[in-house]
């Protein structure tokens, strides 16, 4: 198993964990209930149970009728336009100091690989 070790610059590390700080102060205001991956306290089981009863439900009653759609969003922060990101930060009413530094903080982050001594 060759998975990369990131090691990033402390600084980076320290600021990045101060917003993620202050954005969990706010998400369970933001986010609704369905919302279960990756929020602290809640796994995405939570939501496969809730399947498992409409899935039950739907067995047991002849006339329900439903669909299953089901979305995997792999590498979600890369996918997601980040204007788009910024742009939900301030419907939200995130303070504007507050959107222009993770901004800052994201805008220009970069990595470089190194194998075996060589970038």
């Amino acid at each position: 198993n060759y998975r990369p070790i990131s090691l990033l610059n402390t600084d980076y590390k320290i600021l990045a964990k101060l917003c993620a700080r202050r954005l969990k102060a706010c998400m369970e205001l933001l986010i609704g209930e369905g919302q279960t991956a990756g929020l602290e306290g809640k796994s995405c089981t939570q939501n496969l149970d809730k399947l498992r009863t409409v899935v039950a439900r739907g067995q047991q009653s002849k006339r329900m009728q439903f669909a299953l759609l089901s979305l995997d969003l792999q590498k979600a922060f890369d996918s997601v336009d980040h204007t788009r990101l910024w742009e939900t930060l301030a419907k939200y009413q995130l303070p504007g100091q507050f959107i222009e530094f993770v901004r800052k903080l994201y805008g220009n982050a970069s990595s470089q690989v190194l194998v075996n001594g060589v970038l």
